[in-house]
């Protein structure tokens, strides 16, 4: 089974499928940092990515990339302010290395 609640704008208000598909094709980037050979990027996915059903939807994400184009890492956040704060943690953690 789908869960219909699966669309959510940059606030996390529930959207319909036709206005999140509208909003997906602008611009997304939250952070786009290279440092270290390390790209860290974080974006508004907008479609829920807790498929637990248990907390708040996760609709922004931060993959670390290799020179190669490779997943390092990756996390997943339900809300702008901790998808900022998780990003500059990201690029903080890969500086020291």
């Amino acid at each position: 089974m789908v869960d219909p609640e699966l669309y959510y704008d940059w606030d996390g208000q529930l959207i319909t499928r036709n206005d999140w598909a509208e909003m997906y094709g602008r611009e997304r980037h939250i952070g786009d940092t290279h440092v270290n050979n390390i790209r860290v990027s974080t974006v508004w996915l907008g479609l829920n990515h807790n498929w637990s059903g248990q907390g708040p939807p996760l609709i922004f994400e931060t993959v670390v990339f290799d020179a190669d184009g490779n997943d390092l890492d990756q996390q997943r956040y339900p809300t702008l302010v901790a998808a900022r704060a998780g990003h500059d943690q990201f690029v903080a953690k890969y500086r020291t290395r």
